[in-house]
């Protein structure tokens, strides 16, 4: 029996190494939204969702995160305020970052805003984007209203 199961393992392991990864198109057709929309910043394609109106406020996920981590307070905001949220490259469904690519969170965050028109902004970071709130808020003062930083 204990043969049977180290071999059952075995196939199940190397299958999973066999399977090739999934391209990000497939990875966006596959778990890709209505809301998800994308924008070229800097040679990087980036996700991002922007919902609701009134004030803009941003929200940046931790380090292994994605914008889906605000999927339960976002309905909470839209009401109120225009939410956008992104997948910080090359997390999620955002591409990689070009061979040389030299921005900082910060910069980059500052870019993306400028490509969707945006500003100034209220921040909001949890964990590891706590400190890219944090950064940009410091970097971008005369466009940021507000930050909030939570764990």
């Amino acid at each position: 029996m204990l043969v049977l199961l180290a071999a059952t393992a075995a196939v199940y392991i190397g299958a999973r190494r066999a399977a090739p990864p999934a391209t990000l198109e497939e990875l966006r057709q596959r778990y890709g939204t209505p809301q998800s929309k994308y924008v070229d910043v800097a040679g990087v394609s980036v996700h991002y969702r922007d919902e609701g109106s009134g004030p803009a406020l941003v929200l940046m996920q931790g380090s292994f995160g994605s914008l889906h981590m605000f999927d339960d307070l976002v309905p909470r905001l839209a009401d109120g305020y225009r939410v956008i949220r992104l997948d910080q490259a090359p997390g999620g469904l955002s591409g990689p970052v070009p061979a040389g690519f030299t921005m900082t969170p910060e910069q980059f965050t500052h870019e993306f805003l400028a490509k969707l028109g945006v500003g100034p902004v209220a921040v909001l970071g949890t964990s590891g984007g706590g400190i890219y709130a944090y950064r940009y808020a410091a970097s971008y003062p005369q466009d940021v209203t507000a930050v909030v930083l939570t764990n």
